[in-house]
C-alpha cells in the first residue's frame, strides 16, 4: 500500500511539474519613439501574473531615454530605480507586481516610449545577477517561478542596425567636416571630437 501511495504522489508531482507554465521574453519591435517587449507564456491560464523583472541595456555612449511601459489589465510595470552604468553599458531595470487574477494569454505586449538612436537589448549579464543590482530576468505566476528564456532573432538585429543614422556636417568657419553617428561626433580620420555649438554646423549628407 505504501508503495502504491508513493507511486501516486510521484505521478501527481510529475504531472504538476510538466504542466507548469514557462514565460519567454523578446524585444519584438524598435522604432525611433517606441520599444516593444513581449512576454510569451507557454500556454494560456487564469491566474495572477505576480511578478515580472527585466532589464534593457545599451552602450553608455548612446543618448537613449526610456519611459515606463503602458499598463496592462494584468500587471503594472515601472522603472526600478534610475539608469545604472557599468563597464561601458547603461541599464534600465523594470519590475512590476500583479495582484488581480485574470486570463494570462500566450502573448503580453509592453510598449515603452523611447528617444535617441542606438541598439537596445534585453540583458541578463553577470552585473544584473548581483544581489545589490537584482535586475536578472524573472517571471512568476501565482507565486511560482516560471522564468523562461530571452529570445533573439538575427532579422531584428539587422533591422536595428539599419535604423541608425549617419550625418555629415561642415563647419563653415574652420572648413572642417565632421560625422555624427549615434549622437557622437567624429572628424574625418575617425577621432572623437567635442562640438560646442551644433547650430553653427551645416548638414552636408544624411544616411539611414
Amino acid at each position: 500500500m505504501k508503495k502504491l501511495i508513493l507511486a501516486l504522489l510521484l505521478l501527481v508531482s510529475t504531472s504538476f511539474v510538466s504542466a507548469q507554465n514557462i514565460v519567454n521574453i523578446k524585444l519584438t519591435s524598435l522604432t525611433s519613439n517606441n520599444c516593444q517587449v513581449t512576454l510569451y507564456p507557454a500556454y494560456q491560464e487564469t491566474s495572477i501574473l505576480s511578478n515580472v523583472v527585466f532589464t534593457l541595456r545599451w552602450k553608455a555612449t548612446q543618448n537613449i531615454v526610456l519611459g515606463d511601459p503602458q499598463s496592462t489589465s494584468l500587471i503594472t510595470i515601472t522603472k526600478s530605480g534610475p539608469v545604472r552604468i557599468n563597464n561601458g553599458w547603461k541599464y534600465q531595470i523594470y519590475s512590476g507586481c500583479g495582484l488581480i487574477s485574470g486570463i494570462i494569454p500566450q502573448s503580453i505586449t509592453l510598449n515603452i516610449s523611447r528617444s535617441g538612436i542606438g541598439k537596445l537589448t534585453i540583458s541578463n549579464d553577470s552585473y544584473l545577477q548581483q544581489l545589490s543590482v537584482n535586475g536578472e530576468y524573472y517571471v512568476s505566476i501565482g507565486g511560482q517561478n516560471v522564468t523562461g528564456n530571452i529570445l533573439t532573432t538575427r532579422e531584428f538585429e539587422l533591422e536595428e542596425e539599419q535604423s541608425s543614422s549617419i550625418i555629415m556636417y561642415l563647419d563653415p568657419l574652420t572648413r572642417q567636416f565632421y560625422v555624427k553617428k549615434d549622437g557622437i561626433y567624429y572628424d574625418i580620420v575617425g577621432r572623437k571630437v567635442t562640438i560646442f555649438n551644433e547650430n553653427e554646423l551645416v548638414i552636408v549628407r544624411k544616411r539611414y
